[in-house]
Formats: C-alpha cells, structure tokens, sequence
C-alpha cells in the first residue's frame, strides 16, 4: 500500500505520494492507475515529492501517464500540504520541477506560487498545429442596448 494525500486547487486535484521504497519505478504507469477516476483514485495528476536540504524536489504527472513541466495549482497544493502538515516549519517554501526551481509562500489561508513573467508574444508560445491554417474564424460579441 502507498500512502497518499488526495487535494484540490481550483477544481484541479492531485494525489500527492512522498518518494519511497514501495512507489513503483515507472511512475507513468502508476499516474495512469491511480489517477483513472473509475478504477483508481481519480485526479487530475499524480505529483511524486522527496525532501531536499533546503527544497522538495517534485515530479508531475498527468493522468495519461505524461510528464508535466509544472503545473502551478500542484505546486500550491504540494506547498499547502508540506506547510500544514508541518513537514516544512516556514511559511514559504521552494519546490523544483523539471523546469525550474519555484517560490511560494503562505499568505493568510491561500498560497502564492511565483511562476516568473508570463511569455505573451506568440513566437514564444510551443504551438504546432495539426494541419496548414487556411483561415481564421473571429467571433464579436454585441451586446443589445
């Protein structure tokens, strides 16, 4: 049996597993058992988590088995959970994915997880499409008056 801890940011849940001995070795496996939500726990993603010196270091999982880069409302939830249950005593915490090291901190009830500057311009957002785009199709909105 592995133990879990099953949270929620945002309608986004997780299944929360400390790294150990008994987690399986293919973990993309294990994220597409546990997290079926008819045959397994159900959630969103698995997010496995080990302690660091002076940081958790933290692997996502989505529920098709996939490798997340980061997933901001996971690291809130990993964040709330280390700090509530008192594995770590500070009110903010620093968690590494495999795409960096991230921040957060407790503020009140809720968690801010510093995610960097968000990248607008489209030549900097990974977007391959299926087929050529022939056309475009906008869509405005009027309001009655």
């Amino acid at each position: 049996m592995i133990p879990f801890v099953k949270t929620q940011a945002l309608g986004n849940d997780f299944i929360l597993v400390e790294q150990n001995p008994k987690v399986p070795a293919n973990h993309s496996e294990l994220a597409q058992r546990i997290c079926n939500r008819y045959f397994g726990i159900g959630a969103d993603g698995l997010i496995l988590w080990q302690s660091a010196a002076d940081s958790f270091n933290i692997r996502i999982f989505n529920r098709d088995g996939s490798e997340a880069e980061c997933s901001g409302n996971g690291l809130r939830c990993v964040a709330a959970y280390l700090i509530e249950s008192g594995r770590w005593p500070k009110n903010e915490i620093r968690l590494k994915t495999i795409s960096g090291l991230y921040t957060l901190r407790r503020a009140g009830q809720q968690y801010e997880a510093d995610m960097g500057q968000p990248q607008l311009q489209p030549d900097a957002i990974p977007f391959i499409p299926p087929a050529p785009i022939e056309k475009v199709v906008v869509l405005i909105r009027r309001r009655a008056r």
